[in-house]
């Protein structure tokens, strides 16, 4: 159930994104429609995603994984859902994707993916359970830059699960094969 009420102005900077969500997937996105509540808000979040689709040194889908790994630990639906249509639309095959919440029980993830997927979980949990072996590991197998970014995006998606689970907004239909 939402909290927030998602039918704020279509003016502005919600009016763009309403209509640009719309031509990609047929449906605004409800969290951006509650954060739209208070403009300035949405402003510096949708200026933060902005950048942070820019950045570059780590592979698309090392990052996606992470991410959704990320939302399922925090428990947030929406999140979910909108990771595994993104994950999908960037080429991850969607059994893949939906092999996330049982990583553990899959053979579908190479070592340095299990290794994403650990760090994504540790970083999330509260308090962080990062260990200098997870990174030591990742270091060897990524580099500075990369780990650095890897260690941002999941920071990053820890704010979106965690704002969006608390905003509660209502489940959309972003099925991953609607790509």
């Amino acid at each position: 159930m939402s909290h927030i009420s998602r039918n704020p102005s279509r003016s502005g900077l919600h009016g763009a994104l309403e209509e640009r969500f719309q031509r990609l997937l047929g449906t605004g996105l409800n969290p951006m429609r509650a954060m739209a509540r208070q403009p300035q808000v949405l402003e510096t979040i949708v200026g933060l995603e902005r950048r942070v689709t820019g950045w570059n040194a780590l592979d698309l889908a090392l990052k996606d994984l992470a991410v959704m790994a990320a939302a399922v630990r925090i428990g947030c639906g929406w999140c979910i859902d909108y990771s595994r249509w993104e994950s999908v639309a960037h080429g991850i095959p969607a059994t893949k994707v939906e092999a996330v919440p049982v990583w553990r029980n899959s053979d579908l993830f190479t070592a340095l993916e299990r290794l994403i997927l650990v760090y994504a979980e540790a970083m999330t949990d509260t308090p962080p359970t990062v260990t200098d072996d997870m990174v030591q590991g990742l270091l060897c197998h990524l580099g500075e830059p990369q780990f650095i970014e890897l260690t941002a995006v999941i920071a990053i998606e820890n704010q979106r699960s965690r704002i969006n689970h608390a905003l509660r907004p209502t489940a959309q239909d972003l099925s991953p094969h609607k790509t």
